[in-house]
């Protein structure tokens, strides 16, 4: 029953690794003091938000990082180094997942972990 927003301007103020949430049901509404606690301050903004099931991936430049916002108040499960993007065209949603790809490789998120899609299979010929 919340909208999420990353990397806003709010009150003339830019907020590039700050997440905001609105109000239940005010899904337009956005203030200073609704924010979720993540890595602030960390030299790294936050450049694409996208929601799975009951989580959201918060992709910066150099990681992702997996909020959970199943319960009354949100909460990081995990972070990965190294799996971040540069362009929020990297990502897209799949009926398998979320996938995206990076100077590093390719990632799927299963709704439960994320995947290196970069090991090599065998040929079985």
């Amino acid at each position: 029953g919340r909208a999420y927003v990353a990397n806003a301007k709010i009150n003339n103020r830019n907020y590039p690794d700050r997440i905001f949430k609105s109000p239940v049901h005010q899904y337009d509404v956005f203030t200073e003091d609704l924010i979720v606690d993540t890595a602030l301050n960390d030299g790294d903004e936050i450049v694409k938000l996208v929601s799975y099931a009951d989580r959201i991936l918060i992709f910066k430049h150099n990681a992702v990082m997996i909020l959970n916002v199943s319960q009354v108040q949100e909460e990081i499960e995990s972070e990965f180094k190294g799996a971040g993007i540069d362009n929020p065209g990297a990502v897209i949603v799949t009926p398998n997942g979320v996938t995206w790809v990076n100077r590093n490789g390719a990632y799927l998120f299963n709704g439960e972990a994320i995947k290196s899609l970069n090991q090599r299979q065998e040929s079985t010929s």
